[in-house]
Order: C-alpha cells, then structure tokens, then sequence
C-alpha cells in the first residue's frame, strides 16, 4: 500500500516522509494483530 502510495504522490513530484511510513506500517500491525485476537477470542469462546 505504501508503494502504491508513493508511486502516485512521485507522478507529482511529492514523496512521504519517514514519520508516515512508520505511521501507516504501525496502523497495519495494529490491524493485523486485532485480527489475530479476534479470531483467537472467536476459536476459544466455541469451548465455552
């Protein structure tokens, strides 16, 4: 998504800045690991 991001932002002479990558990949593993815990929290309620 990053790439994607870049790639269209340099067709107007732009680029992201550090500080937004490192944002943007730390809200892509706070989805991931939501997720993660999600499903965990679905497969262990089937015991109960």
């Amino acid at each position: 998504m990053v790439l994607g991001i870049e790639k269209v932002m340099s067709w107007f002479g732009k680029t992201l800045s550090i500080a937004i990558k490192e944002k943007i990949q730390l809200a892509g593993l706070a989805v991931i690991l939501l997720l993660m815990v999600f499903t965990l929290f679905l497969d262990i309620s089937k015991f109960f």
